[in-house]
């Protein structure tokens, strides 16, 4: 989500919006958002209808009966399609964050 932050020119001129989404509770999602001057919306799915809609719920993960998400980024084109996809094999890993902005700031 900083990385995000950070490349926001770019992707702005590359006219993308950018809208994080966490399974944490919004309040959560508020304090990182204002810890970490994320300057986009972050939004909370406690439900976990959007990670398993695009597939990327962990379930029963530490606990069982517990969902996670797991990190991924997606580019939603203009016309509703998945222009991009990156979803992390582990926790730790982190997108290819040049090839997500190029992918934005392609024609």
């Amino acid at each position: 989500m900083c990385t995000f932050t950070d490349a926001m020119t770019g992707l702005g001129a590359a006219e993308a919006s950018v809208l994080g989404i966490s399974v944490d509770a919004p309040f959560s999602n508020a304090a990182f958002a204002e810890a970490n001057d994320i300057s986009f919306p972050l939004l909370s799915d406690v439900h976990r209808s959007a990670v398993s809609a695009y597939g990327i719920a962990l379930d029963d993960f530490v606990i069982q009966g517990y969902t996670v998400a797991q990190r991924a980024v997606f580019v939603v084109e203009a016309d509703g399609s998945i222009g991009f996809a990156w979803v992390a094999d582990n926790p730790g890993q982190e997108p290819d964050y040049e090839a997500v902005l190029a992918h934005c700031q392609s024609p």
